[in-house]
């Protein structure tokens, strides 16, 4: 008897007659199943969703059930996302603080994704199992990471419609250009152009291929997939090639520079007459990696039977990707927050269209229209801008809401003695026995009047005080406090006006604005509140009242109520 001190072996008895000649050694101490005990795996998961909703994640992992006990696997989250994650067995959004976090042991371990308002981007957390043994032959496996991507639906990324040369490289007879209709001694001949236009990548533009091919390659450049999902390659077909026991024709893939794996083959001979749509999932291999290359194979083939081999055309890559175009995005960083609030107050004015991006809707300057852009399109996010068209990973999101910290007014709030700016990153609350005090005394925030911004939601109570000075102000809406959210409402608003004019403060979904009505210039002395206003307009259409006329063009039309209500629309009472 032969003693053997090892962890895992392999022991076998021969007849005593020497070794088979097609014996082959074979090391299987690494395999998954047959030795052990073996440390657990954790696995990855690429997901993806549409903005707006949530999304059920089941981790999964594997092992090989030693040790005995406890013979279970234990979940335990590492890191979180920048949107909240929500364990559904206890109910409760993970915290930084309880990182790491162990998943109960009760049924599956399932989380839920729960991304704020209509956010997109890019995100991931990381997690591993742990199989209660001890290194090396148990314990904690490596981290798996969990990659979700939050987008409005499948887009084109990359497009090469083949009417310029993409510049890939080529082997053998592929070439760029018009296909003659040679070739076809058995199946069909090439096409006499593309797909659409004239142009193909093809093999042998003139005719069929050779006998005796060894494999023939064209390869596109490195196409950056990083933080795509459900990658898919879609390009027009024009093939004939004889059945795989004789000839052969590929697609394959390669990440990183590493092995190429063949996502595609004939299976039989394949003799198009027409060009065809070709849409193959790459999921698995390209969602979310930065260095992806694809490669059409012409061959191998035998010594006889020729065909007219490849024609591509309209090569795509499609995917779901975050949104480049972030409304409201005044610094192009693909979020819409408090930064950029005071993107548009730092280049107030006059601004060429087109040279800066904090002239939202590009009519040459920044001012108030381009906050209340900033407001209206609150908590969005996308892709950074940026040229070339390339994905570009987006920077981590604002902090998940329920971990902002809160600015609680208890007493009296008063921007101007602190700039005129309150910038704060979290939340904000007003109490029933506190104040917020502002002035107005111009059109231009933070300058001429006071402005408050929060990350989060501002909550309110209590009082408001609007003091407005004796200066001439244009009509129109003046933000003073912008947030993710409002809630509530004030308890008691008081506008202090030397000049009585017919202002009022309008509650908004994520703002709260101070009015000032468009009023002919004969009646700047209208003391009557907003109601009133509108209802004397609208009773006055199609007289000449010149208390009514907007617009000063002798009559009072709807007209004259559009300009009343212009710049209103991001103020929404409750």
């Amino acid at each position: 008897w032969l003693g053997i001190d090892a962890a895992d072996a392999i022991v076998g008895l021969s007849a005593g007659q020497g070794q088979d000649p097609d014996f082959e050694q074979t090391d299987l101490s690494g395999a998954s199943a047959g030795c052990g005990p073996q440390p657990p795996s954790a696995h990855d998961q690429s997901l993806a969703m549409q903005p707006g909703g949530t999304l059920s994640i089941t981790l999964t992992g594997s092992d090989d059930g030693l040790p005995d006990p406890p013979a279970a696997l234990s979940y335990i989250i590492d890191s979180l996302p920048s949107q909240p994650l929500r364990d559904m067995q206890t109910g409760d959004v993970l915290e930084p603080s309880d990182l790491p976090y162990t998943l109960g042991d009760a049924g599956l371990p399932t989380l839920r994704y729960e991304p704020a308002g209509l956010w997109e981007g890019y995100d991931d957390f990381m997690f591993h199992v742990d199989d209660g043994g001890a290194p090396p032959t148990g314990g904690a496996s490596s981290p798996a990471t969990i990659s979700i991507t939050v987008a409005d639906g499948p887009q084109v990324v990359y497009d090469f419609p083949m009417d310029t040369d993409p510049g890939w490289d080529r082997e053998g007879l592929w070439a760029f250009g018009q296909p003659t209709g040679g070739g076809g001694q058995y199946g069909n001949p090439d096409p006499t152009s593309g797909a659409t236009g004239s142009n193909v990548l093809g093999y042998n533009l003139d005719g069929d291929y050779e006998n005796g091919l060894s494999e023939r390659y064209l390869t596109t450049e490195s196409l950056n997939c990083g933080g795509l999902a459900d990658v898919e390659l879609h390009f027009m077909r024009y093939l004939n090639v004889e059945q795989p026991s004789y000839d052969h024709a590929y697609v394959r893939v390669s990440v990183d520079g590493g092995s190429w794996q063949t996502v595609w083959e004939n299976e039989s001979s394949i003799t198009d007459g027409s060009w065809t749509e070709q849409v193959i999932d790459l999921s698995e291999i390209a969602d979310g990696q930065s260095d992806v290359r694809i490669r059409w194979v012409m061959g191998s083939t035998d010594g006889s039977w020729q065909f007219s081999g490849w024609n591509i055309d309209d090569v795509q890559i499609v995917a779901v990707a975050p949104s480049s175009g972030v409304p409201g995005d005044a610094n192009g960083d693909g979020l819409v927050n408090a930064d950029d609030i005071l993107a548009v107050i730092s280049a107030w004015g006059p601004c060429p269209p087109g040279d800066c991006l904090a002239d939202i809707n590009g009519d040459g300057y920044v001012d108030t229209d381009d906050l209340l852009a900033v407001i209206a399109g609150w908590g969005g996010a996308g892709s950074p801008r940026a040229g070339g068209g390339e994905p570009v990973d987006v920077p981590p999101a604002s902090p998940a809401l329920h971990t902002l910290p809160t600015m609680v007014n208890a007493d009296r709030l008063a921007p101007v003695e602190s700039g005129g700016v309150v910038s704060f990153a979290g939340h904000y609350l007003q109490l029933v026995d506190a104040a917020l005090d502002v002035e107005v005394d111009g059109p231009l925030p933070a300058t001429d009047y006071d402005l408050l911004v929060f990350d989060g939601t501002a909550t309110l109570g209590g009082r408001l005080i609007v003091r407005m000075s004796d200066t001439p102000l244009p009509a129109g809406t003046q933000p003073i406090l912008v947030a993710k959210d409002v809630v509530g409402g004030f308890d008691e608003v008081e506008i202090v006006d030397p000049l009585d004019r017919p202002s009022w403060v309008c509650v908004g979904r994520r703002a709260v604005t101070l009015v000032l009505p468009p009023v002919p210039v004969h009646e700047t002395d209208a003391t009557l509140p907003a109601p009133e206003v509108i209802r004397g307009l609208l009773q006055s259409i199609g007289t000449q009242e010149t208390r009514w006329d907007v617009d000063l063009d002798g009559h009072v039309t709807a007209s004259d109520l559009a300009d009343l209500l212009d710049g209103w629309s991001d103020c929404v009472d409750r």
